[in-house]
């Protein structure tokens, strides 16, 4: 039980307040306003702090493109569209270099490059590497489905021209 120690009323002490300072449970008044005060001047800032904080949010979402702000919240893990290669109008499965010869000579360098590419149908057709990067063709497709494999490779499944299509990830996106 809290013990409180008052000065005994004396006639020049027209207020009646202690000229000591008050104990409570041999704890002196001011030390424990000062241990609870705190508390709630803590609260009072940090939720100063919140309510800044939620007015900036609501002015950058008012401020903020509403067709990313919905891709953004839309967005599922994984590629949901991918670029695709295209030559004479047939996918491009895969792609190697086949021949990489540059030298830099009298006149210039001289490069003589081929590709080897694979087509969608199956046929292979070996270019120039300077027309596998200018007469290629790229198509964006919606992604359906992303496989990954046990050694870790990715995969993507796609429908484009009304055939299903699955591509490895390097082979996309050139």
């Amino acid at each position: 039980m809290a013990t409180f120690q008052k000065k005994p009323f004396s006639s020049d002490d027209t207020n009646n307040v202690p000229t000591e300072p008050m104990v409570i449970a041999g704890i002196p008044q001011e030390t424990v306003q000062e241990l609870v005060e705190p508390k709630s001047k803590v609260e009072e800032v940090q939720q100063k702090q919140i309510d800044t904080l939620m007015e900036q949010v609501k002015i950058l979402t008012q401020a903020a493109d509403r067709h990313k702000l919905q891709k953004l919240y839309q967005k599922k893990p994984g590629a949901s569209k991918i670029r695709i290669a295209l030559y004479e109008g047939k996918i491009v499965v895969k792609w190697k270099s086949t021949k990489d010869y540059v030298r830099v000579g009298r006149n210039g360098i001289e490069e003589d490059q081929l590709t080897l590419i694979t087509l969608e149908d199956g046929t292979s057709k070996e270019i120039l590497q300077r027309d596998f990067g200018l007469f290629l063709e790229k198509e964006t497709v919606s992604v359906d489905k992303t496989i990954t494999d046990s050694e870790g490779k990715v995969s993507y499944q796609f429908i484009f021209k009304g055939k299903e299509y699955s591509l490895e990830a390097p082979f996309i996106n050139h």
